[in-house]
């Protein structure tokens, strides 16, 4: 089995509306709820492939509470470590001739909750085939956090894959 690390989870709400503008209310033509791509774009395709597979991830708040209720309805095998501070949310707002992306503030991790989030990961690897750490979108304790759990996986033995650009690599890397 292996295991998809998503250090950064977020709940996307996209928002179709018309092409609007300023003095006019807007009413939404078309909404849907879904996960950051990353994580759980790997999980359907190795599951493509009858790999099992099972994400870990930290969540928190009313939206972490609707990213939960997504990987259950989609049947995902997951470990979620519950963080006191809210999941970020990515909103998406499109109409024919624009988009705009508007993330909520990246939530505050206690250093107490990192120590807990280490502890659940060094548990969830034992017994893990491979590890894929996915790719962010720049958290400010990104470096740190893909720099202890890759020692981990590698004093663990496991091998680790990073999906990630390569500025998020050369971070890491130096």
């Amino acid at each position: 089995m292996n295991l998809i690390v998503d250090i950064n989870p977020f709940l996307i709400k996209n928002y179709e509306i018309p092409v609007f503008s300023a003095d006019q209310p807007v009413h939404v033509k078309k909404t849907f709820d879904d996960i950051n791509d990353s994580s759980i774009n790997a999980f359907r395709i190795l599951n493509m492939f009858d790999v099992k597979n099972k994400i870990f991830t930290f969540l928190g708040g009313s939206t972490g509470s609707e990213y939960l209720e997504i990987l259950k309805s989609e049947a995902l095998d997951y470990d979620v470590f519950k963080l006191r501070d809210k999941t970020v949310e990515k909103l998406e707002i499109h109409d024919k001739l624009r988009n705009l992306n508007v993330f909520t503030n990246t939530p505050r991790i206690t250093n107490e909750e990192f120590r807990d989030i280490y502890s659940k990961f060094s548990d969830a690897i034992s017994g893990k085939n491979f590890i894929i750490l996915t790719d962010t979108n720049g958290v400010s304790y990104e470096e740190e956090v893909y720099s202890n759990l890759i020692n981990m996986a590698y004093k663990a033995g496991i091998p680790i894959g990073i999906s990630a650009n390569k500025d998020n690599i050369r971070k890491i890397v130096e």
